[in-house]
């Protein structure tokens, strides 16, 4: 078994999994506090910073319309 395999096994071992409700207040994944405005420049600044991370270029401001559909 190589050193790498050894590593697998020992984290496959200490790994714990624990299921939580979404609605749960242990849950962190969503932010329910924030009003539509606020949760919309939460998506746009996650967005400039994930084009900054792919492409090394800062994200433009400008947004293409045919790119985004408002619901």
């Amino acid at each position: 078994m190589s050193e790498r395999q050894k590593r697998r096994e020992a984290r496959l071992k200490s790994m714990k999994v624990e299921k939580i409700s979404l609605y749960s207040n242990q849950n962190h994944s969503f932010t329910q506090e924030l009003s539509p405005i606020e949760a919309w420049e939460l998506v746009a600044k996650i967005s400039k910073e994930m084009w900054f991370v792919q492409t090394g270029q800062v994200a433009p401001d400008r947004v293409d319309k045919q790119q985004v559909k408002i619901l």
